[in-house]
C-alpha cells in the first residue's frame, strides 16, 4: 500500500510548511536576547510582507480583489491578531520558557481540542472512546515530560 502512496502538489506543499515551521521552532531560540519580542515579530512579519506581496498582486490581478464585508473585515482581523501576532508571540515566548521539544507536545493535543470544537460548534457527539484517547493523549504528554 505504501509503495502506492500517490502525493498531491498540495500535500507536498503542507509537508514544506511543516518542515520550514519546524525549522522556525528550533531557530527562534538563537534570537538575540536584546531583540525584544515586539522587533522580531515585526522583522518576521515584515519579511513575510515582502514575500507574499507579489503572490497578492498576481493573484488580485488574475482574479480580482474580494468583495470587502464585514465577514471578510472580521475574519483577517481574527488570522491577523488572533492567528498571526498573538499565537507567534505566545508560541515565541514558550520557546524562550521551556524549549521547542517541550513545546512539541502540544501538536499531541490536536485531536482533544478538534473534538471540543466540533462538539461545541457542529454539535458532534461525544462518546468514551473520546474520554479515553484524551486520557491516553495526556498520560503520554505526562509521561514524556516528566522530570
Amino acid at each position: 500500500m505504501l509503495l502506492g502512496l500517490q502525493f498531491s502538489v498540495g500535500d507536498l506543499w503542507m509537508l514544506m510548511a511543516a518542515m520550514i515551521f519546524g525549522a522556525y521552532t528550533v531557530l527562534v531560540r538563537r534570537k538575540p536576547e536584546h531583540l525584544s519580542q515586539a522587533a522580531f515579530l515585526l522583522a518576521t512579519f515584515s519579511l513575510g510582507l515582502v514575500l507574499l506581496a507579489p503572490w497578492t498582486a498576481w493573484e488580485a490581478g488574475h482574479h480580482g480583489l474580494p468583495n470587502l464585508s464585514f465577514a471578510l473585515l472580521g475574519s483577517v482581523l481574527y488570522i491577523g491578531l488572533g492567528a498571526s501576532l498573538a499565537s507567534y508571540f505566545l508560541w515565541n515566548k514558550a520557546i524562550a520558557s521551556i524549549g521547542p521539544v517541550r513545546c512539541g507536545f502540544i501538536y499531541y493535543t490536536l485531536p482533544i481540542f478538534s473534538g471540543m470544537e466540533a462538539f461545541l460548534l457542529l454539535g458532534e457527539p461525544v462518546g468514551w472512546v473520546h474520554a479515553v484517547s484524551s486520557l491516553l493523549i495526556f498520560s503520554g504528554i505526562m509521561l514524556a515530560t516528566r522530570s
